[in-house]
């Protein structure tokens, strides 16, 4: 489809050409060209026209406004990719941002729960003591249990 346009399109501008006798018909078909949004085409126009009629105040007039046009939308088009650029560059700073705060976190993280383990592996004295003297009660209620004499052997009185 694209291609019938494009073959459609050359054609019409040829058969303009062959028309574009005059520098007015070379002002019309330039002007008709940029008006549909054939930028380029139409400078190309214009300057087979200033070839033909290089003192033609129109095709001049009407050339230097074409440049002018073309200049602005390639300045137009830089800025364009100035800020796209500026965009991505400011994306990728977010990003690289985004990943040093993630492994300060989890660093912080790392520390955090080393600092809990050391913690809970230290002792401090008075719990070291309380500890033992908690087991030096047991070991006692454990003795005295244990080292009873049986009951079934008791002495017993004789009664005669």
């Amino acid at each position: 489809m694209k291609r019938i346009l494009i073959v459609f399109l050359f054609s019409v501008i040829l058969f303009n050409l062959a028309h574009a006798q005059t520098a007015m018909g070379f002002f019309h078909l330039g002007a008709d060209l940029y008006i549909k949004g054939h930028l380029d085409q139409a400078i190309q126009v214009v300057q087979e026209g200033l070839q033909k009629y290089p003192n033609d105040p129109y095709l001049n007039a009407l050339s230097k406004k074409l440049k002018q046009k073309k200049q602005q939308r390639q300045q137009q088009q830089q800025r364009q990719n100035q800020q796209q650029q500026q965009q991505q560059k400011k994306q990728e700073q977010k990003k690289l941002q985004a990943q040093k705060e993630k492994q300060k976190q989890e660093k912080q993280k790392q520390q955090q729960q080393q600092k809990q383990k050391g913690q809970k592996k230290q002792m401090t004295k008075k719990e070291a003591e309380r500890i033992l003297q908690a087991l030096k009660e047991e070991n006692k209620k454990f003795k005295k249990e244990h080292l009873r004499v049986p009951a079934g052997r008791r002495q017993m009185d004789k009664n005669w």
